[in-house]
């Protein structure tokens, strides 16, 4: 890996499937700057990069381009600002072979290094957050298998930190989903979706973020599902980061008593201002969402239960992870369920 480290990191190239139906084409210079693709569409970006859209010529699949802006700042000229996409790639790659990300390669084009993830017939998250669903079963669904994938994630030390639904992509037709754009530095205010980042995470508390703010983002996300907005809706950051601290957001049955009680109790957890008052670990918010998920199929959409039972397996010490160990680990979480449920 050390040669890319003496070279200028230009782009950062995510290769996935979408539906766009509007295209925007970008100058002639960026064009040029990324040879083998064509250009189509401009995506929210952030100080330092900037993502579009766009496909690959030689196999036609659909891309998302991250590259640096190349906009001034005060930042911008640091060394630890080109290594911060070489260090999402090896978090990504070791991540990919577990499912988490895409598979991901390095290229270069024109003495230019990109990273190209290949996530086939996956699409951006934000059309199921962009508007309200009455869908409960499928809010489960998608909650469980996004709550599945950090656990995968989190038990291999990754958090993410910058959950939020241009960073997950997910299958229609599986409803499965993959993350991209990890966060794997600290500065937190500068890199990623202030809208969706944790108290601890806007640089504003003494405090230190840990794999518990991305309960947070996924709270955050299943709230616009189900309640059809945001709670925060200014955009400026110093107020979204003073919301993010200080407001603790509306119960969403409260907005709308339709919203299953437990799913309701369940994002009002996640949203919790103080870590410890979320959810511990993982598996402890997968088994509640799963058994939330049991009310409803049963009917029992306004029973609740006490949240977070399992919370307490974070303070288990596990041994180093290895194949074997590995299933042994979910034999011991699994008796553990079993036991609380007794």
């Amino acid at each position: 890996m050390l040669f890319f480290r003496k070279k200028k990191i230009n782009a950062l190239i995510f290769l996935y499937s979408n539906g766009f139906n509007t295209f925007t084409l970008l100058n002639a210079r960026l064009m040029k700057e990324i040879e083998g693709y064509t250009i189509i569409n401009k995506l929210p970006g952030n100080t330092f990069f900037d993502v579009f859209t766009g496909i690959e010529n030689t196999s036609s699949r659909n891309v998302v381009i991250k590259a640096f802006s190349g906009k001034d700042n005060e930042y911008s000229q640091e060394d630890w600002v080109s290594m911060l996409l070489i260090k999402e790639y090896e978090t990504s790659r070791v991540l990919s072979k577990k499912g988490i990300t895409p598979v991901c390669t390095l290229k270069e084009v024109d003495n230019t290094e990109f990273l190209i993830y290949y996530t086939d017939d996956y699409s951006f998250f934000i059309d199921y957050a962009d508007k309200k669903t009455t869908n409960y079963e499928l809010v489960y669904k998608i909650a469980i298998e996004i709550c599945r994938q950090l656990e995968l994630s989190h038990d291999r030390g990754f958090a993410h930190f910058n959950l939020n639904p241009q960073s997950i992509l997910i299958e229609r037709s599986t409803l499965n989903v993959k993350f991209i754009d990890f966060c794997t530095i600290s500065r937190y205010d500068l890199f990623c979706n202030l809208a969706y980042i944790a108290p601890e995470e806007t640089g504003k508390l003494a405090l230190k973020a840990d794999y518990r703010s991305d309960f947070y983002s996924i709270g955050l996300i299943l709230y616009q599902m189900v309640t059809g907005f945001h709670p925060i809706k200014e955009q400026d950051a110093k107020t979204i980061n003073r919301k993010q601290i200080t407001d603790r957001f509306i119960e969403p049955n409260k907005i709308d008593d339709v919203i299953p009680t437990a799913l309701s109790d369940i994002i009002f957890k996640l949203t919790s201002k103080q870590a410890s008052l979320r959810y511990q670990n993982a598996t402890s918010l997968k088994y509640d969402l799963l058994k939330a998920q049991e009310l409803l199929l049963e009917k029992q959409e306004k029973r609740s239960f006490g949240l977070g039972g399992i919370d307490y397996i974070s303070d288990i010490k596990f041994p180093e992870a290895n194949a074997f160990f590995e299933r042994e680990k979910e034999e011991i979480i699994e008796i553990i369920k079993q036991t609380h449920c007794d």
